[in-house]
C-alpha cells in the first residue's frame, strides 16, 4: 500500500499557482512562487519536477533535461518523469536537426565549397570598393547592389551640379562638392564592409538517428 504524503497535494497547488501566473504573464510573481517552493522541499522530487517544467516552459531546455535526468536517477520509477525527459530530448533534437538541415542547404545554395566563397566574397568586396554596389551584384544581392549604385550615381551628380566652381578656367570644387565627395568615400567604405561581412556556412552532415528514450521503460 502506498504511503500518503502530505507534501504531494501541498506542492500540487503550488503548481498551479505558478502555472496561473505564468500564464497571465506575471512571471516575477510566478519565480517568487517557484523559490518559496524549494525553498519548503528543496529535494522532493515533485518539487524539482515543477521547476523542471518551469524551465522547459522558459525555453531553458538544457537545464531542464539536466534536472529531469537528475530526478529519475534519484527517484526511479516515475514514468511520467521519464517520458518528459524522453519527449524534451527528442524535440530539442529534433530542432538541432532542422536547424542543421538548414545551415547544409544555405551552404549549398551558395555553392557548398567553402573556399570558393571566400575567394567569391573577397572579389565582391574589391568590386564594391572600386564601384559600390557591383560587389552586392556579384553575390546576388541585387536590391542591395542597385541601391548602392543609385547612391553613388546620386552623389556624383551632386557633385557636378552644385559642387564645383566653374568661374575659374579649371573648375574648383566648393565645400559642396567635397562634402559629397567625402559622402562617395564613405559609401565605397561601407560597401566595402558589407562586402565583406558576408559568411559562408560548412554544410553539415545530418544526423538521421532518433534520440534513444534514457530509460527502457514504457511511456504513459
Amino acid at each position: 500500500m502506498l504511503e500518503f504524503d502530505p507534501a504531494v497535494e501541498k506542492i500540487a497547488s503550488a503548481v498551479g499557482r505558478i502555472t496561473a501566473l505564468r500564464k497571465a504573464g506575471r512571471d516575477e510573481e510566478a519565480k517568487s512562487e517557484l523559490a518559496t517552493l524549494l525553498e519548503e522541499f528543496p529535494s522532493h522530487p515533485n518539487a524539482l519536477e515543477a521547476q523542471a517544467d518551469d524551465l522547459a516552459a522558459q525555453g531553458q531546455f538544457k537545464e531542464a533535461i539536466g534536472l529531469y535526468k537528475k530526478i529519475i536517477d534519484e527517484n526511479p520509477g516515475r514514468v511520467g518523469t521519464e517520458k518528459k525527459h524522453a519527449d524534451l530530448v527528442f524535440r530539442t533534437t529534433a530542432v538541432d536537426i532542422e536547424a542543421q538541415r538548414l545551415l547544409s542547404e544555405g551552404a549549398l545554395l551558395s555553392g557548398g565549397d567553402v573556399e570558393a566563397n571566400k575567394r567569391r566574397f573577397g572579389a565582391a568586396m574589391v568590386l564594391s570598393m572600386l564601384l559600390p554596389g557591383t560587389g552586392q551584384l556579384a553575390k546576388g544581392e541585387f536590391a542591395k547592389g542597385f541601391a548602392f549604385l543609385l547612391l553613388e550615381a546620386v552623389l556624383l551628380a551632386l557633385t557636378f551640379a552644385f559642387g564645383m566652381d566653374r568661374r575659374p578656367k579649371l573648375p574648383e570644387l566648393t565645400t559642396a562638392g567635397w562634402a559629397t565627395i567625402g559622402g562617395m568615400f564613405l559609401l565605397h567604405v561601407v560597401a566595402m564592409l558589407d562586402a565583406a561581412t558576408a559568411q559562408v556556412a560548412s554544410a553539415v552532415p545530418l544526423s538521421k538517428v532518433r534520440p534513444k528514450p534514457p530509460v527502457d521503460k514504457p511511456f504513459e
